[in-house]
């Protein structure tokens, strides 16, 4: 019903959406589930979560054992989330982010300046787009 190329757009491009599920969908769930998504939309949610959860807990929660400068996180998800948040960290433009790869069962490692909350490593230019990740 849908071709390569289409197929290919919904699953790797940043604003590519699949035709929303009905009712008689085997996945379908009754909102607040989303019918469709872009990766846009997941992006949002992960900068939020990133934002809102994560980096507070990296970067300024007190009366942790560890200090914010020596502390390690480890996000643990599916390669489309992960592939948002790089996108986000590397300020990849949206045209690019479907050139971004991220390996299956290979860590991602990004470090961070405290005071910045911005990631310090020189970014790698490789086939796969522009990353301060290393893996």
């Amino acid at each position: 019903e849908f071709g390569g190329d289409e197929l290919r757009y919904w699953r790797r491009s940043l604003h590519g959406k699949a035709p929303p599920m009905d009712t008689t969908h085997e996945y379908y769930r009754p909102p607040p589930a989303p019918l469709t998504e872009s990766l846009a939309d997941c992006q949002r949610r992960v900068v939020n979560c990133w934002e809102d959860v994560i980096a507070p807990a990296l970067f300024k929660e007190e009366g942790l054992p560890i200090s914010p400068q020596d502390r390690t996180i480890m996000v643990v998800a599916h390669a489309n989330t992960l592939r948002s948040l790089m996108a986000h960290f590397d300020d990849v433009p949206d045209d690019q982010v479907q050139d971004l790869y991220v390996p299956n069962s290979v860590p991602i490692l990004y470090r961070f300046e405290t005071a910045t909350q911005k990631p310090i490593s020189v970014k790698l230019g490789t086939g796969y787009g522009d990353s301060h990740a290393r893996w």
